[in-house]
């Protein structure tokens, strides 16, 4: 568009050169009868057409540039016509061309010697070289009109460069052109419509618009005031989102997109009306968060007593009323390492772990007991304690108890800052897939394919919390998801179930009276007697309810003589009133488990040694909070069934 004024030129001089003030003839000659043409085609006409006056004047600019007004895709088949093709199609129609020649000539007539009667005919006669002619072409492209560039945006760049970090991927990956985000989902819905599981995002928020600083749009190539108006609207866009058609865009007024695949592919190109001046191929990449899982949950839990033979079931303290585990937690447990697919997941943020428990009878309905927090809500990430869980005794000593263990893991999603939309796909994930997160009522097991009753556990493999428990048949699923959560992508509940029994067998030992035996002395009293539970974490439960306690003041019954004293068990932290020397049996079963301890290994056979290391002595219930008036055979009883 440069050469407009230079042609203005050529044709102004053409002008002066073919004017009658610049042509000679002789006196003699007739009237001229000059061969003169003058032909004009603009932008978008079919053809050239007979024209009067100046090509390349203001008028003639006025005329064409309005012509560049023409939307190329304003038909469907321009829209999805291939680049080359229409590149060539728009770049035909961009020609402005002006034809104009002169034959400079004369009427002749021919006059011979002797004249006739009848007059030869005028004939229009010149010379070969009294012509000119004048032609001239512009013919554009679009980058002859306008520039544009598609960039996108430092902000989506900035975000981008975010998840990569997170992902651990090198450094160099590219963010030029392509956008890299994280859905608060662990599968894509591709077919689905749920927004959480979606990148829905305008064009116009992720690209800039240039070469006008900050994204101010297309600029024109020529100095021309092409009517005052501005650049985009000589402009015109169209995009093209994976496998879809090309369709027109406006970068001004555009609707969101929903990117769904893990991958799409999207085309973005600026033309004019006379052809391309810009385009872009970026590539959207989604990620998806990693699973939480239950499935080493069971392995947070380590029973630190032996195990029955044959059964799924723990014993006690050797001589307590209460059975003893540990809480190993790591975050990680739930979020597996990863592999395979995995690694192009993210982990998301650790929010918190909250953890419930309940302990009832092996033949009570499972949601027959309310729960208690064994762990108030934290956002540790590793947690490591011991607990001590009583041997229902309501009032007497249940041949089976079965206490379960409930937590709720939570995490954030991962956040995408300025990249994008960060309503519909923010931090919350309450639309997310919930079939990864556990299993249902129909692919777990139930009642009748586990054990029953007085077998404790009912299934490895259990359901979810609402099929738990088959009224008297025991607890139906030892281990298990817990119901899906309103926001399962970011929320897990675990549950597992352990059965506890009272392995002691009474025990004789002649010569010992009962009234000798610390054990009756503090029978029925407020204060923990003999070898129970006083200090740590300790739960129980009475009626419908459990409770979990940690006692201030861990302090003992104090009914026997000498004073019982509270210590810890082996190396962890619970405690229990031990009996001092002068009651033999307990002293040699004390020594004997503080011996083993002593090694700092709590593992379940250590505790078997160590109550195979003391002899038989008198008959004693101290795992019995029964009322001391109670007849002393009667007692018994409850131990023997």
């Amino acid at each position: 568009m440069e050469s407009i004024s230079s042609l203005a030129k050529l044709e102004q001089l053409y002008g002066i050169f073919t004017s009658k003030g610049n042509r000679l003839n002789n006196p003699e000659s007739d009237a001229a009868c000059n061969v003169e043409s003058a032909t004009q085609q603009n932008f978008y006409d079919t053809g050239p057409a007979a024209f009067a006056g100046t090509c390349f004047n203001s008028d003639g600019v006025k005329c064409n540039v309005d012509k560049l007004k023409n939307n190329p895709f304003n038909t469907v088949e321009n829209i999805k016509r291939p680049v080359l093709e229409l590149e060539k199609s728009l770049n035909d129609k961009c020609s402005w061309c002006c034809s104009k020649s002169i034959a400079l000539k004369e009427l002749y007539t021919e006059y011979t010697c002797p004249s006739t009667t009848t007059q030869p005919p005028s004939t229009c006669e010149g010379l070969p070289t009294s012509t000119c002619g004048f032609d001239a072409c512009i013919k554009a492209t679009g980058k002859d009109v306008a520039e544009a560039t598609i960039t996108l945006k430092d902000s989506v760049q900035e975000a981008s460069k975010k998840i990569i970090k997170e992902l651990e991927k090198p450094d160099n990956t590219d963010v030029t052109n392509t956008i890299h985000y994280s859905l608060p989902c662990t599968s894509y819905d591709e077919t689905g419509t749920n927004d959480k599981c979606h990148y829905n995002v305008k064009l116009s928020d992720v690209l800039s618009i240039g070469p006008k600083p900050s994204g101010g749009g297309p600029k024109f190539v020529t100095d021309l005031a092409l009517n005052s108006e501005k650049p985009s609207d000589y402009v015109f866009w169209r995009f093209k989102s994976g496998s879809k058609d090309w369709a027109t865009w406006d970068p001004k007024n555009d609707a969101e997109l929903s990117f769904k695949a893990s991958s799409t592919t999207v085309n973005v190109e600026a033309w004019t009306a006379c052809g391309q001046i810009a385009s872009i191929e970026i590539v959207i990449k989604l990620y998806l968060h990693r699973s939480l899982t239950c499935d080493k949950f069971t392995d947070m839990w380590t029973p630190l007593v032996t195990k029955v033979y044959g059964e799924d079931t723990y014993c006690n303290v050797p001589d307590s009323d209460f059975s003893l585990f540990n809480l190993n937690y790591d975050y990680d447990v739930v979020i597996p390492p990863v592999v395979g697919q995995e690694l192009e997941r993210l982990k998301g943020t650790y929010k918190h772990v909250k953890c419930d428990i309940r302990v009832r009878e092996s033949t009570a309905a499972e949601y027959s007991v309310n729960p208690a927090i064994l762990v108030g809500e934290t956002n540790e990430n590793k947690i490591n304690k011991n607990f001590a869980v009583e041997l229902v005794h309501d009032p007497h000593t249940a041949p089976k108890s079965v206490f379960r263990v409930e937590c709720t893991f939570s995490r954030d999603s991962y956040n995408n800052g300025n990249n994008g939309n960060n309503g519909n796909n923010g931090n919350n994930g309450n639309n997310g897939n919930n079939g990864n997160n556990g299993n249902n009522g129909n692919n777990g097991n139930n009642g009748n394919n586990g054990n029953n009753g007085n077998n404790g556990n009912n299934g490895n493999n259990g359901n979810n919390g609402n099929n738990g428990n088959n009224g008297n048949n025991g607890n139906n699923g030892n281990n298990g998801y817990g119901p899906v959560t309103p926001d399962s992508e970011n929320y897990i509940t675990c549950f597992h179930s352990f059965t506890i029994t009272d392995c002691d067998k009474p025990r004789i030992e002649p010569g010992v009276e009962e009234e000798d035996v610390c054990a009756y002395d503090c029978a029925d009293k407020e204060k923990p007697g003999a070898y129970e539970a006083c200090g740590g974490t300790i739960v129980s439960s009475k009626g419908d309810k459990t409770f979990v306690k940690k006692p201030a003041q861990e302090t003992c019954c104090d009914d026997c003589d000498p004073d019982l004293n509270c210590v810890a068990f082996g190396s962890t932290e619970v405690k229990r009133c031990e009996v001092p020397s002068a009651y033999p049996y307990y002293s040699r079963l004390s020594a004997a488990e503080q011996t083993v301890f002593a090694s700092g290994k709590t593992t379940a056979m250590a505790l078997l040694a160590a109550s195979a290391m003391v002899a038989v002595v008198a008959l004693v219930v101290v795992k019995r909070r029964t009322s001391r008036p109670q007849e002393t055979d009667d007692a018994y009883y409850p131990l023997l069934e």
